[in-house]
């Protein structure tokens, strides 16, 4: 964690992020992560009204959080990936809750947080790139793109975002989501 020169309340939050027992921290020390990060306050008992999404926005973090291996920038990127939901939330026949590009709403929310909290411009941008393309589909044909775009680097950490985020969904969903991305790290190993 020695690259991350982050204020001490950025370095606090990368410590609780890459500890063994995260969910739970994250779970008893939700106020502190708010204090730190107060956009997090809309996601906590959050319903997102959606059948993928069994946990509110909040639980469903600390899962995708707790998924993860202990990389600081995998976990942070996990903590924030779904920081724009509460704001672009609707619901289609008053029914099933959406939430469109807030991917994009996300992305700008990393971009105004991290740098107040002392992150360097590195970790601030490959926090914000995944965190932009964390609900967009990767196909085998599109593989060279995504290199091209992302970097082989980047492109392993979307992935291991996907995946958390996929294992904190609904069981079914996450099935298949999860068998794509084997498929996906299968094709990318070859290359």
């Amino acid at each position: 964690m020695e690259r991350y020169t982050g204020s001490e309340a950025g370095q606090r939050l990368l410590q609780m992020l890459v500890r063994d027992d995260v969910f739970a921290r994250m779970m008893l020390d939700a106020d502190a992560i708010c204090e730190v990060v107060p956009e997090i306050r809309d996601m906590i008992g959050f319903n997102q009204c959606n059948p993928h999404h069994p946990y509110d926005a909040w639980v469903h973090t600390a899962h995708c959080v707790a998924f993860a291996a202990p990389d600081p920038v995998l976990r942070l990127t996990l903590l924030l990936h779904d920081i724009g939901k509460p704001s672009t939330f609707y619901r289609t026949e008053g029914i099933v809750g959406h939430f469109h590009r807030h991917e994009a709403k996300g992305e700008k929310m990393v971009r105004e947080r991290l740098p107040t909290l002392g992150f360097d411009e590195s970790t601030i941008e490959t926090v914000a790139v995944l965190v932009r393309n964390h609900d967009r589909v990767i196909t085998e044909a599109e593989l060279g793109r995504w290199l091209d775009e992302l970097g082989e680097e980047r492109l392993k950490l979307l992935l291991d975002v996907k995946e958390a985020d996929a294992r904190a969904h609904d069981k079914k969903f996450n099935k298949i989501q999860l068998a794509k991305i084997l498929v996906i790290r299968q094709v990318l190993d070859e290359i």
